[in-house]
């Protein structure tokens, strides 16, 4: 297991915005306000939920952290086991795919939403239940034959 600096507690954290060549403020498009600045110079994006991303140095090399957080008997919030570190190359591979991983999800929440339909409409229906429930009886009846079967031969 990598040593980790510990996050810095959300008192920390400031919303100071640094300009940087290549930011979104320099193409006019608006900055990611949900991005804070740590004071000790990392970007961290709160994803709810005690979850969130960070981009830190760690031996000279840039990296993504996304880790769920906890709070320790302190009160402190320290980064917890659950969550990955991405270097540079991984993170770039990631989003080279994220497009496609997007709409794998659209597809997926719309199947979802079909699937839950076809299953309100199928309940609705009474016919499968009134073909077990007439099945039943039958296998009674059989059941029933061959005790009088068994009675008869004695």
């Amino acid at each position: 297991m990598s040593k980790r600096s510990a996050e810095p507690e959300e008192a920390e954290v400031s919303s100071k915005k640094v300009k940087r060549s290549g930011d979104a403020s320099d193409s006019g498009a608006k900055p990611d306000s949900n991005v804070k600045k740590a004071s000790n110079g990392n970007s961290i994006l709160d994803l709810g939920n005690m979850k969130r991303a960070t981009v830190s140095v760690f031996k000279g090399n840039a990296q993504v952290d996304i880790r769920e957080y906890y709070t320790d008997k302190n009160g402190d919030v320290k980064p917890g086991k659950k969550g990955i570190t991405l270097n540079r190359s991984q993170w770039d591979m990631f989003l080279s795919g994220i497009d496609s991983l997007s709409e794998q999800l659209k597809t997926i929440d719309t199947d979802k939403g079909e699937e839950a339909s076809k299953a309100k409409k199928k309940s609705g229906e009474k016919t499968t239940k009134t073909k077990k429930k007439s099945e039943k009886p039958t296998k009674k009846k059989k059941k029933d034959e061959s005790e009088e079967e068994a009675s008869d031969n004695e």
